[in-house]
């Protein structure tokens, strides 16, 4: 199964001159600052871009094809002519399917999920002490 998640992004200054270009690039590993380099040619594993014509204002972005229970990595980008530019690297991490939320008033670990400590050996390789 894969998991989907929605990217959110501010061009907050132009420098007096609209983006061309704006969009996000993302991956599983962290990276530094990109500096002045085009989406495509980053570190990162994936990219998306759109063109226009782009001020001061905020954008999104649904990114589909995730692997579940991965953490990701993702800046923001936007591109005038004085270069490429990124905002700060954010992470996420996209959940398991199934998970429907928090555990809370858990009084006993093992019976979580309907495990039983009598099994408990028998899950995913855990070995019971």
């Amino acid at each position: 199964m894969s998991a989907h998640g929605t990217l959110h992004g501010t061009i907050t200054d132009t420098g007096g001159e609209n983006a061309d270009e704006r969009g996000f690039v993302w991956g599983t590993t962290s990276r530094g600052d990109p500096g002045n380099t085009a989406h495509d040619a980053t570190a990162y594993d994936s990219n998306w871009v759109e063109g226009g014509s782009f001020g001061v204002d905020t954008f999104d972005h649904i990114v589909t094809g995730l692997d579940e229970g991965d953490t990701y990595y993702v800046r923001a980008c936007a591109h005038n002519s004085a270069g490429w530019s990124y905002g700060g690297e954010v992470e996420f991490e996209t959940p398991v399917a199934g998970w429907t939320g928090k555990i809370s008033g858990v009084t006993n670990p093992a019976k979580i999920m309907g495990v039983d400590v009598a099994n408990i050996s028998k899950v995913k390789g855990v070995a019971s002490a």
